[in-house]
């Protein structure tokens, strides 16, 4: 249970971290929740992985996601994390958990 309600018209939900040059990490955006996220490959992403890991590392150490796939992150804040991809142009979609 959330320790504070908040006025869901006020908070985001959900969004999109556009990656746009390959090989050039992103840092995720400013957002928190206490219950983690859902992080998804966009489907536009076509055939390229994404990637998703700690702030500091590379895709070498990350998490591959195909277009579809899935993960629970269980972190507190999406600024923890950074993204990458195979390809220019690539977008991972997020949900509050």
């Amino acid at each position: 249970m959330p320790d504070v309600l908040e006025d869901l018209g006020s908070v985001n939900l959900s969004g999109i971290i556009n990656i746009p040059n390959a090989g050039t990490p992103v840092a995720g955006p400013d957002v928190h929740n206490n219950n983690g996220f859902i992080i998804k490959a966009h489907p536009s992403n076509g055939t390229s992985m994404v990637w998703v890991f700690s702030t500091g590392q590379t895709k070498a150490s990350g998490f591959p996601l195909a277009v579809g796939d899935q993960v629970i992150l269980a972190a507190y804040g999406l600024d923890l994390v950074s993204f990458d991809a195979d390809a220019n142009n690539c977008k991972i979609c997020w949900l509050r958990w």
